[in-house]
């Protein structure tokens, strides 16, 4: 009988999520309209989690199209809020 701490941590992404936030993060700085010390990139099993604050809605939606645009990631959550604006539940 495995106990607690031989279980597989839920927390812990796996090599291709890893990989696949990795990719979106750098195709963020590459495009260099998004400060992506400003927002987070969380992965599991394929569905992408956009999260943090941003200065402008320009730089909420290249965040999200550069999201969907990376091979791998089958949805993405957008949780970007936008400095001064309220904060509404996107979809």
């Amino acid at each position: 009988m495995r106990t607690n701490e031989q279980l597989p941590s839920d927390d812990e992404p796996s090599a291709s999520e890893t990989r696949l936030r990795d990719q979106i993060r750098e195709q963020l700085r590459r495009r260099g309209r998004v400060d992506v010390t400003k927002i987070g990139v969380d992965v599991h099993d394929s569905q992408v989690l956009l999260w943090g604050s941003l200065a402008s809605e320009t730089e909420r939606e290249i965040a999200v199209e550069v999201a969907r645009s990376v091979a791998g990631s089958e949805n993405v959550l957008n949780r970007i809020h936008v400095y001064g604006k309220p904060i509404t539940h996107a979809r």
